[in-house]
């Protein structure tokens, strides 16, 4: 389940009040499949308009939705969302795993391989059943990032990584087997240094 990173983006944003430092990596291979799946298209592009905390109100091409069968762990009434960057950046690096179902909600993700650069989760198979088969480089894995109030307890969530099919628009997330990788694995220090472990 590897795949490879781009560069890594300082983000701030004032939410509810509080400064967050927000981390994530778009995978440009992915990004460049996902928009793709959509420009390709050849019938007329369905929209809808949300209403979103980060992002204000925009209007969003329905083809490019990603849909989660259980929800999020923790989240399962949450089954759809869009992949999203801030449009503030001058490229889309940053990537927000945006709900529609409640629109509220966006998660801030990143590529694993930027903080452990030997991920190798051990999944099984079957947990992979309801994203459809996933072939050639379709697959990109994801972690979420956690900022506390005290930013050197920064964390991602090795133990369960997000897996989105490009092919299938279909992603979930999942506990993987491997004793080592925890919920929280810090990173600050791997960060500051500008290396991943």
């Amino acid at each position: 389940m590897k795949n490879k990173s781009d560069d890594l983006i300082f983000h701030t944003r004032i939410c509810d009040g509080a400064q967050i430092l927000i981390i994530a990596v778009a995978n440009l291979r992915f990004a460049t499949q996902y928009l793709r799946k959509s420009f390709g298209r050849k019938e007329r592009w369905k929209t809808m308009t949300i209403k979103t905390r980060i992002f204000g109100e925009i209007d969003i091409d329905t083809s490019k939705i990603i849909n989660f069968s259980s929800g999020m762990i923790g989240f399962d009434n949450l089954k759809q969302f869009m992949l999203m960057h801030d449009v503030e950046d001058e490229s889309p690096k940053i990537m927000w795993l945006q709900s529609i179902d409640d629109t509220d909600i966006a998660f801030p993700v990143a590529d694993p391989l930027l903080f452990k650069e030997d991920y190798d989760p051990i999944v099984e198979d079957e947990l992979f059943k309801n994203i459809g088969e996933i072939e050639g480089e379709e697959m990109l894995v994801l972690t979420t990032v956690t900022v506390p109030s005290d930013i050197e307890k920064m964390s991602v969530n090795l133990k369960a990584p997000i897996v989105i099919n490009s092919g299938t628009m279909k992603g979930c997330q999942i506990i993987v087997d491997n004793e080592d990788y925890p919920v929280k694995y810090y990173v600050y220090d791997i960060l500051k240094a500008g290396k991943g472990a």
